[in-house]
């Protein structure tokens, strides 16, 4: 089956027949059906524009029965922005900030620690991606005003 809607007001799901799709012909929204795509080769519900239709509510299960389908791009867009998430919680929970913190903004202290942590470990990443070893180690010995030994460099 194929999923058709999700009524919000019934809150239920409607599934229909994956061989009778919606198109556009002569400039209005019709049903075909695609008879060679079925299993059975045959419509099983010639009278009906969408084919047997099944009603599921959500009501039953809300993880198995999402609102958003779980093949929409929607679906995969939110749990995409929420594993990025979960990755830098984990992140921050790594460096125990809920420990040892009797006073709120000590924790608040702690907290903005760790995102500039984290925001110095992305850019070095970023930095270490874009050039190489040599180049890197050029940079930082340019900064701290040393000259670099010849055999490294090859000149």
């Amino acid at each position: 089956m194929r999923h058709h809607q999700y009524n919000t007001q019934r809150q239920l799901h409607v599934f229909c027949c994956p061989i009778k799709r919606n198109t556009h012909r002569n400039g209005k929204s019709t049903y075909v059906a695609h008879i060679d795509e079925c299993p059975q080769h045959q419509d099983c519900c010639p009278d009906s524009t969408l084919g047997p239709l099944v009603y599921i509510h959500a009501d039953n299960d809300l993880r198995l029965y999402p609102p958003i389908p779980r093949n929409s791009k929607q679906f995969k867009t939110l749990m995409n922005l929420r594993s990025a998430n979960e990755r830098l919680n984990s992140v921050t929970d790594s460096y125990h900030i809920d420990r040892s913190c009797r006073n709120v903004f000590y924790g608040l202290i702690r907290l903005t620690l760790v995102s500039i942590a984290q925001h110095a470990i992305i850019r070095y990443n970023d930095m270490v991606k874009r050039s190489s070893a040599l180049v890197l180690c050029t940079e930082i010995l340019d900064t701290l005003h040393l000259k670099i030994p010849h055999n490294i460099t090859g000149k």
